[in-house]
């Protein structure tokens, strides 16, 4: 889904402000010469502008400047994919107010980019022509449409609430986020109209603290339990589940994976791919995840692979799954696997751009 009126930066880059139009630095546009498996997204919160390393093989290929500041680290990145895009949240020098929405074209390897008024974006999907965003403000959440001119067309609050992760299901959107403010602080999902974002339903998702991401197949939506607390009023801990919601009737089951942290979701026709990893070392050294395990859906059979120390994030393409770790904050590699045996296909490693500092903020794939 396309947001029409923005310019590609194949010419220049348009970022919509309450007051008009400004002109962007534009990155190179166009793919390397002979195409790409992956790319390794940099970012940094005090260098104007990001990088992404592309990767076929064992090698990086090529590199492009992207022109925006302040992408979310991975693993809680938030990257939403669809064929041929994948959706970012720019939020800039915290200091200064420069939130962007990014459409990156992963078939023409060119950004869009939306400047929206919100200090914080939370999550980002398409939707309809436009897209939806959801930020925090005051103690409650918000969650704005826009349409592809990227005037707000809709808008809905929600107090004591904070939401992390959307998804667009039929005529609704699903809002998934956590009650604020609390000793006891509690996953919720929300279900909202599409076009007014009015709330349908909620169900709270008992137990679990905290959790970035889902999928949906058919009537069931999937969610990691990354932190849970066991018992009302206790301390917080690692889940090792996947949470399971029939949309029908709210009815709540989960998968046990048999292994700790369970936090980034790729996913295939087939199956669900899991990233078990942590954004910080509040449980565990950061060198210690090293766990994907993938889900059958249809069956029900979980199995698990080791995809090395220091694993951050995940992404699928047809046979393929990538994979990115660092440890100990080194130099970061992207390994490839072979679907669905996980046979190791190839390795780069993927240096930093030149400049102040920079951080992995994500996997894309073409």
């Amino acid at each position: 889904m396309i947001i029409k009126s923005v310019l590609t930066v194949v010419s220049a880059i348009a970022l919509l402000s309450g007051c008009g139009l400004s002109a962007a630095s534009q990155p190179p546009a166009g793919c390397p010469a002979g195409g790409w498996d992956a790319a390794l997204v940099w970012s940094s919160g005090t260098d104007p502008a990001g990088d992404i390393a592309f990767v076929r093989g064992g090698e990086v290929v090529g590199r492009q400047s992207l022109p925006f500041q302040g992408l979310d680290p991975a693993p809680s990145d938030g990257i939403f994919r669809t064929e041929g895009a994948a959706w970012l949240k720019s939020n800039g020098d915290t200091g200064r107010d420069r939130t962007t929405v990014l459409r990156y074209d992963t078939r023409a390897c060119a950004a869009e980019g939306h400047r929206v008024d919100e200090q914080v974006i939370r999550a980002v999907i398409p939707h309809a022509e436009g897209f939806v965003t959801t930020n925090t403000v005051n103690g409650e959440a918000r969650v704005i449409r826009r349409d592809g001119a990227g005037k707000v067309v809709a808008t809905s609050a929600f107090p004591d609430l904070t939401v992390t992760a959307l998804r667009e299901n039929g005529d609704a959107v699903l809002a998934l986020g956590s009650t604020m403010g609390t000793e006891s602080d509690t996953a919720v999902l929300l279900e909202l109209d599409g076009t007014t974002l009015k709330e349908r339903r909620r169900v709270t998702l008992d137990g679990v603290v905290g959790s970035d991401d889902l999928v949906v197949r058919g009537d069931r939506l999937y969610y990691p339990k990354t932190v849970v607390r066991r018992t009302p009023g206790g301390a917080e801990v690692e889940g090792s589940a996947l949470g399971v919601v029939t949309l029908s009737d709210l009815g709540q089951s989960e998968v046990d994976l048999g292994t700790p942290a369970p936090a980034v979701l790729a996913a295939d026709e087939l199956a669900i791919y899991v990233a078990h990893t942590f954004m910080n070392p509040s449980f565990r050294d950061p060198n210690e995840y090293h766990t994907v395990t993938r889900l059958d859906t249809a069956t029900g059979a979980v199995q698990s692979f080791d995809a090395g120390p220091g694993l951050l994030s995940i992404a699928v393409r047809g046979d393929r799954l990538f994979a990115v770790n660092q440890v100990d904050r080194g130099t970061p590699t992207v390994t490839t696997y072979r679907l669905p045996d996980f046979t190791r296909i190839a390795s780069a490693t993927v240096p930093p751009p030149q400049g102040q500092y920079f951080y992995v903020a994500g996997l894309l794939a073409p």
